[in-house]
């Protein structure tokens, strides 16, 4: 806890200092204001009659100077953020983290300022924030969007030990402000304002806070639920689709499941299923998240609704800045251009994975079943690329082979126990389908699913499916922590 007692001997100590600061920072175009130290109304600015509208450091110099002269160690000093006597803008970043988490967020602003060329200034408050300075030409309505950046993860601690999400602000954007300047107040340090400030490009720091905001909370994740709400609206996918896909990107991402069951409750309203969204978390989570489909499936969603005509002027345009949102999540690691053979996905499974070296270059040959729902057939598609990393389904890669239909969607129930064991089939999530036990060999079953159910899709792939009915058996396996659940049958 700072000792304002220490503080207020400090500045009274080194008040003619402290005084030239706030000479230099008025002439360098600055909006400095008095803040009280003590007293009833402390951490509070002087006005000198005026108000926050209507002050002007430079016409309040001398009554400034005089405050400070004649009540030493009374004052300390802060600046009015928004646009400042020298024509600039200023506007200060506050990060609201607890100790564990502020120094890897500050370090994280500090790299994306440095790739755009940001010229800044850093201060710690006595609170233990952290306060960042920025200048700029001027403001525009995009930057005043977004002022606040909540934190996908809980990094703070509340008075009753609860733990809720940090912040990060952006102040001064929207109106004019009163931001405290610590540096030779609470500390030894110099505040920024002494300094010959850097005025920033507006574009560059538009870009540059965009992307900040992009690394601690999803993009695609903040309007995820008004996007769904549109397609539910319009019931423009069926139900199982959107949970597919919202679980799926949610568990690709690592974003908690507070947040996830958040989502689903905008989304639902009273219809939403806390049980349901729960099962099909745990689903998501045994799968590879390299495999789950992502924030290119979202994309190509918000792309159809968008040019479906059903939507409103408003509506469209919500729609297309979710879909700019998409392309600017930094956390995003899928292509977003989504190929043709990967649309109307369910699932993917991984068959092999293979890697090569090639004049030094690696890369990896790999092949997928890609389960799809084309118009309510559910298809199983195989798939063969070329990627420079393995898991390149939904990243960028060659195709290999002419993806193409090899039966149709199959899961496996549970085991039969009779005087031939064998799997209680669901076929096309509809149909149930209990192999003949005149059967010889394994393929025997395929050839048999092959005959009855060749309708779906017209073609079976016999040695493909097999590979695939082996893949769904150990994903049924695993389900059951590898104990095969009988179930007493007699034909």
């Amino acid at each position: 806890m700072i000792n304002m007692e220490k503080v207020v001997n400090c500045v009274r100590e080194n008040r003619a200092t402290l005084k030239q600061y706030i000479v230099d920072g008025i002439n360098r175009g600055c909006s400095i204001v008095p803040i009280r130290l003590i007293g009833q109304h402390t951490f509070t600015p002087v006005w000198f009659d005026n108000n926050i509208d209507t002050y002007d450091a430079r016409e309040n110099k001398d009554k400034i100077l005089s405050l400070f002269t004649k009540n030493p160690g009374r004052y300390g000093y802060g600046v009015l953020l928004g646009k400042q006597p020298g024509g600039f803008y200023l506007v200060c970043i506050e990060i609201d983290v607890n100790n564990k988490y502020k120094e890897k967020t500050k370090e994280k602003i500090e790299q994306v300022f440095k790739k755009y060329g940001i010229v800044y200034y850093t201060e710690s408050t006595m609170s233990g924030r952290c306060s960042i300075y920025v200048a700029l030409d001027k403001f525009t309505k995009d930057i005043q969007r977004i002022t606040k950046i909540t934190f996908i993860y809980e990094c703070m601690e509340n008075n009753n030990g609860a733990h809720i999400s940090g912040k990060i602000e952006l102040l001064g954007v929207t109106g004019t402000q009163v931001a405290t300047v610590h540096n030779g107040i609470f500390n030894n340090e110099k505040p920024f304002f002494i300094e010959n400030i850097f005025i920033n490009r507006i574009e560059r720091f538009t870009l540059a806070w965009f992307e900040i905001q992009s690394l601690f909370e999803h993009l695609i994740g903040k309007k995820l639920s008004e996007f769904y709400k549109f397609v539910r609206k319009y019931n423009f996918l069926p139900i199982s689709e959107i949970n597919n896909v919202i679980i799926s990107f949610c568990v690709k991402n690592n974003i908690p499941d507070s947040q996830v069951h958040k989502i689903f409750q905008q989304i639902y309203g009273e219809d939403y299923d806390e049980k349901t969204i729960n099962h099909l978390l745990e689903n998501a989570k045994r799968k590879s998240h390299d495999l789950l489909p992502g924030a290119s499936i979202i994309a190509y969603h918000a792309n159809l609704l968008s040019e479906s005509g059903k939507l409103s002027d408003n509506e469209e345009k919500a729609v297309r800045d979710f879909i700019v949102s998409v392309k600017m999540d930094k956390n995003n690691e899928d292509n977003i251009d989504l190929p043709d053979y990967l649309t109307d996905i369910e699932n993917v499974y991984l068959l092999s994975s293979r890697k090569f070296t090639k004049k030094q270059d690696i890369y990896y040959i790999e092949k997928y079943f890609v389960e799809r729902n084309i118009s309510g057939v559910k298809e199983v598609w195989y798939v063969k690329i070329e990627s420079d990393e393995p898991y390149g389904i939904f990243k960028q890669h060659t195709l290999v082979n002419d993806p193409d239909v090899i039966g149709v969607k199959i899961e496996i129930k549970r085991l039969i126990q009779g005087k031939i064991n064998v799997y209680e089939i669901i076929i096309n999530d509809e149909l149930t389908f209990i192999p003949s036990l005149n059967i010889t060999k394994p393929e025997d079953i395929i050839k048999e699913i092959a005959i009855k159910f060749s309708y779906y899709t017209g073609y079976f792939d016999i040695s493909l499916f097999q590979k695939y009915y082996a893949i769904k058996i150990r994903e049924y396996r695993e389900k059951n922590n590898g104990k095969l659940i009988p179930y007493q049958y007699d034909q």
